[in-house]
C-alpha cells in the first residue's frame, strides 16, 4: 500500500515513471538512443534509486539551477548597467553595447553578463540531456542550448564595437555569435518543445515551447530590418528566450527532488 502511494506521488512530481514514460504509442516516431530507464526514471520512480543515484540527484539540481540563475544574472547585469551607464537608452541601444570596446561597463558586462551567464546555460544543457537526451531530438535539443551557451562565452571573449557597428573583425564575429545563440536556442525550443509532446508528460511545457520559437521567428525579421528600437526589440527576443529557459529549469529542478 505504502508503495501505491509514493508511486503515485512520484507520478505526480515527474509526470510518470519507468516505461510508463516512453509507452511504445508515445515514442513510435523516435526511436530511443539507448534501451533502458533514462536518468530521471530512475529519480523519480520509487524503489528504482540507490544509494548511489544521490550524487546524480545532486548533479540535476545543481545543473538544473544553473538554467535557474542565468537569465536572472543577464537581466541583472544588463538592467544594472543601463541604468549606470550614463546616456545609454535601453530602447533604442543594444545590450551588446554595454559591453563595447572602451565602455566603463564592459569589464562587467562582458564577464558577469556574457560570461558566466554562457557558462550556466552550458551547465543546464547537461540537465536537459539528462532528462531528454534518450532520443534524438531531445540530445539535439541540449546540444543547441550548449551551443548557445558557448556563444555567449564567445561573445564575452570578442567584445561589440562603438554602437555595435562591426569594424574590427572582434566586432563582426561578436553579432555574429549572438545571432548564432539566438538560433540555437530557437532550435532548442522547437526539439525540446516536440520532445515533450512524444513524451506525453509535459502538457502545457511543450506547447509553450513551441509557441517561444514562433514569437521569436515572428520578431526577428522585424528586428533585423526595422532599423529603430533595435534595444526593444533586442529586449523581446532575448526575454522570450530567457524565459523559457527559466520556466523549462524550473521544471527540471523541482524533478529532481527526491520523492518523499
Amino acid at each position: 500500500m505504502a508503495l501505491a502511494i509514493r508511486a503515485e506521488q512520484g507520478d505526480q512530481l515527474a509526470g510518470g515513471c519507468g516505461d510508463r514514460s516512453y509507452a511504445a504509442g508515445r515514442n513510435a516516431g523516435e526511436k530511443a538512443l539507448h534501451p533502458g530507464a533514462s536518468l530521471r526514471d530512475s529519480m523519480m520512480c520509487p524503489g528504482m534509486i540507490p544509494i548511489s543515484m544521490d550524487s546524480g540527484r545532486i548533479f540535476c539540481r545543481l545543473t538544473a539551477a544553473a538554467g535557474i540563475a542565468a537569465p536572472v544574472l543577464f537581466t541583472l547585469v544588463a538592467v544594472t548597467l543601463g541604468l549606470t551607464l550614463e546616456g545609454y537608452d535601453p530602447l533604442a541601444r543594444l545590450m551588446s553595447e554595454l559591453g563595447e570596446t572602451g565602455a566603463p561597463t564592459a569589464g562587467i558586462m562582458n564577464t558577469l553578463g556574457f560570461g558566466v551567464t554562457g557558462l550556466l546555460m552550458v551547465l543546464f544543457s547537461l540537465c536537459v540531456d539528462r532528462f531528454f537526451g534518450r532520443y534524438l531530438s531531445g540530445r539535439a535539443g541540449a546540444v543547441l542550448v550548449a551551443i548557445s551557451g558557448i556563444s555567449f562565452l564567445g561573445m564575452a571573449v570578442f567584445s561589440c564595437d562603438r554602437g555595435c557597428i562591426p569594424v574590427t573583425n572582434a566586432g563582426q564575429i561578436h553579432l555574429q555569435l549572438g545571432l548564432v545563440a539566438l538560433v540555437a536556442a530557437v532550435a532548442a525550443a522547437f526539439l525540446l518543445g516536440y520532445r515533450m509532446r512524444e513524451d506525453g508528460n509535459w502538457q502545457g511545457y511543450w506547447q509553450y515551447s513551441l509557441l517561444t520559437g514562433i514569437l521569436v521567428i515572428g520578431v526577428l525579421p522585424v528586428f533585423l530590418t526595422y532599423g529603430h528600437l533595435d534595444g526593444l526589440l533586442q529586449r523581446v527576443l532575448v526575454g522570450l528566450i530567457f524565459f523559457w529557459m527559466e520556466v523549462l529549469a524550473i521544471r527540471l529542478f523541482l524533478a529532481c527532488r527526491p520523492v518523499s
